[in-house]
């Protein structure tokens, strides 16, 4: 059986040289933070931290981000550093609720009793909650009616809505990946199956055969299969092609496939090396 593409690639090993977006540090993070989880991995809210770090410095405007480092901060007794990155999240998503419960409770956490009381009525137009009969309501089985008491019986448990906002987070995530994964295994088959299965090296000129197992690796004639292997190519592989093909060889490549077109079918080999150069391009543009 010919091993997969992904085998011969070593592309199930982590691939060197790939930046990280803010999005792809923030799902890392959040499954590393999944409160559903049946344990979080040891030292979990360092590793958290880290890369929700790099997350919001690479750019400020993802708020979901700014939410589970304020998450984070807060589990880790950083209270103050928790309002900023909750407040950064707000910044860019105000009307989210969960934000503003969760906000709340770190506020009061803080015994911020009046910054508190301005997101509560916020809070409470957001959810369409009449606080005054709340208030009424409270004062006539005796119960205070100042912040903390409001927000106990009105919105309680803001740390639990988080975490179950969370959960669904990366439930969300989970399912994207596994989407993702079996659009992957459909793609890689069709790169096998478009991969030439030989090629005649008595066909290729003798100063270009020692090209072949790059030809047969890029050479795919399927432009969705092809442009799949170009996206997924790390760093690595992209200056490794370019030292392979350099310009002069490129030229070689060019004047032979002319040579084989002028009034000639073109064979499979020549082919081959065609659709390389073309994954060459697709590469660098």
């Amino acid at each position: 059986m010919r091993p997969s593409t992904r085998a011969r690639n070593g592309s199930n090993k982590p691939q060197q040289g790939r930046r990280k977006t803010a999005e792809s540090l923030y799902e890392s993070a959040a499954k590393i933070c999944d409160p559903a989880a049946v344990s979080r991995p040891r030292k979990w809210k360092s590793r958290a931290k880290s890369l929700l770090t790099q997350g919001t410095a690479a750019t400020t405007r993802l708020p979901k981000a700014h939410a589970l480092l304020a998450y984070v901060h807060f589990l880790s007794g950083e209270v103050t550093a928790a309002e900023a990155s909750m407040r950064s999240a707000l910044r860019f998503d105000a009307d989210n609720r969960v934000y503003v419960r969760f906000l709340l409770t770190i506020l009061l956490t803080q015994g911020k009793d009046t910054t508190a009381s301005r997101w509560l009525r916020k809070l409470a137009d957001l959810e369409g909650v009449d606080l005054s009969n709340v208030k009424t309501a409270l004062r006539e089985v005796s119960f205070p009616a100042d912040t903390s008491t409001l927000v106990l019986n009105v919105f309680p448990n803001g740390v639990g809505w988080f975490e179950s906002y969370l959960s669904d987070e990366v439930a969300q995530i989970q399912l994207r990946e596994r989407d993702k994964s079996a659009v992957d295994s459909e793609l890689e088959q069709e790169i096998d199956r478009f991969r030439p299965k030989k090629i005649d090296a008595r066909k290729v000129p003798r100063d270009l055969r020692s090209l072949i197992p790059v030809a047969r690796e890029w050479g795919i004639g399927d432009d969705v299969a092809r442009g799949f292997l170009v996206r997924r190519a790390s760093k690595r592989q992209v200056r490794q092609l370019r030292k392979v093909l350099s310009v002069k060889v490129r030229r070689r490549i060019s004047d032979w496939l002319e040579l084989v077109s002028d009034g000639a079918a073109m064979t499979d080999e020549a082919a081959c090396f065609m659709y390389l150069l073309l994954a060459y391009e697709e590469l660098e543009n």
